[in-house]
């Protein structure tokens, strides 16, 4: 029998699938696993967590599930803004979740250095990392965020995963940021091997081929 989280997993992204494809946007590459949605809802639900903060919007899962799990919560996004689904997600999120979230579009290279910059006072009680996927942008994108989390934020950090090519540079950045005494590592959660979420709703064809799915979590120090 699925947890109540993971069916409001399950329906967080059949909402937005339906949105996105009621636009004619169909997504092409990876989103989190019901799973993981259901994890960062149960991570967001503690009372102390007021600010999150999350590099890589994409089709907004992540957000729509922070939000709806912390009613308390704002969520500040940071994205490239490359994909076409990111402008409708934006706008599904404003509609369920009026006033609390907020995107910055851009390299986050450059924005997370500039966000900060203008805002000196942030203390993010808890980030999510899933941005670029080489060892320099998850580092930088790891390092920046942690400069506006208070201490004890906790920090997720996605696709820990060195045996497929987009989680080399993630894993390398995650060891090397937990290495140096910054964050400590408490928990790494797992899912099963499935296929994407949204690919999953879709016929089944190459692109649908199951995945293994690692995320860790961490606390700054």
């Amino acid at each position: 029998m699925k947890s109540e989280l993971e069916t409001a997993a399950s329906n967080i992204v059949r909402s937005m699938h339906s949105r996105l494809q009621s636009n004619g946007i169909r997504i092409h590459e990876g989103s989190s696993s019901v799973h993981q949605i259901a994890d960062l809802m149960h991570i967001a639900e503690d009372e102390s967590i007021e600010r999150i903060a999350e590099v890589g919007f994409h089709a907004g899962l992540s957000s729509f599930a922070f939000l709806g799990a912390n009613k308390r919560a704002t969520v500040t996004s940071f994205d490239i803004g490359f994909h076409e689904c990111v402008p409708h997600a934006k706008q599904f999120v404003d509609e369920e979740f009026p006033g609390r979230h907020e995107l910055v579009i851009g390299d986050s290279g450059r924005t997370l250095p500039a966000y900060r910059e203008f805002h000196p006072d942030a203390a993010f009680d808890l980030v999510f990392v899933d941005g670029g996927h080489s060892l320099d942008e998850a580092r930088s994108d790891i390092e920046n965020l942690v400069r506006m989390c208070r201490k004890g934020a906790k920090i997720i950090m996605d696709d820990i995963v060195p045996e497929w090519p987009w989680g080399v540079g993630p894993t390398e950045a995650w060891e090397k940021v937990t290495a140096s005494g910054g964050v400590r590592e408490i928990a790494r959660h797992f899912a099963e091997p499935s296929t994407d979420v949204f690919l999953n709703l879709l016929a089944p064809g190459p692109e649908t081929r199951p995945v293994s799915h690692c995320w860790a979590i961490g606390v700054v120090q």
